[in-house]
């Protein structure tokens, strides 16, 4: 943002990206140039701590998803213990079968 000395006042331009190119683009001078000045501050840090907030619920919920993967790993595995102990395997990480069992005759 640019508050640039014009003479013996200030002029303010606003830049913005467009493509490649910056442009520039004429707000005001004099009171009004430090006004209009002032308030993009104010709204730029408002910004910033409104993506601040939004980064601190991001991170609150990626904790609840790692805590909530993790319960659901540990299930898993009380669950493949269990119908292991049943007498089913997994070959080759495919579906459940029952295990064969081979009589000695």
């Amino acid at each position: 943002m640019g508050l640039e000395r014009r003479g013996n006042g200030f002029a303010y331009y606003r830049k913005r990206r467009i493509g490649d190119r910056v442009v520039s683009e004429y707000a005001g001078c004099g009171q009004m140039a430090l006004i209009i000045h002032k308030m993009d501050q104010l709204d730029r840090e408002q910004a910033k701590l409104n993506k601040q907030q939004q980064t601190a619920g991001d991170e609150e919920e990626i904790a609840d998803e790692l805590q909530l993967i993790e319960y659901c790993e540990s299930v898993g595995q009380a669950i493949s213990s269990v119908i292991e102990e049943s007498g089913y395997h997994r070959q080759n990480r495919g579906p459940w079968r029952r295990r064969k069992v081979t009589s000695i005759v």
